[in-house]
């Protein structure tokens, strides 16, 4: 949130039989590095996060 609460926390070590990989984990890291372009280069550069952790995200509508 703006205020920096969190929202939703996972730990597979809690929730052992949720751990299962449903994407390859190159197609992950590949749609994470998309979606951190947003605050780098794309409608979101003006965000500044409260935090030094990576940030990712999605602007707008699709399509698709």
């Amino acid at each position: 949130t703006a205020s920096g609460d969190e929202i939703f926390s996972y730990d597979p070590e809690e929730n052992p039989e949720n751990g299962q990989r449903v994407i390859d984990e190159k197609v992950a890291g590949a749609v994470t590095k998309v979606l951190q372009t947003v605050f780098t280069q794309g409608t979101a550069t003006g965000a500044k996060p409260n935090s030094q952790q990576p940030i990712a995200g999605k602007t707008g509508t699709s399509e698709d």
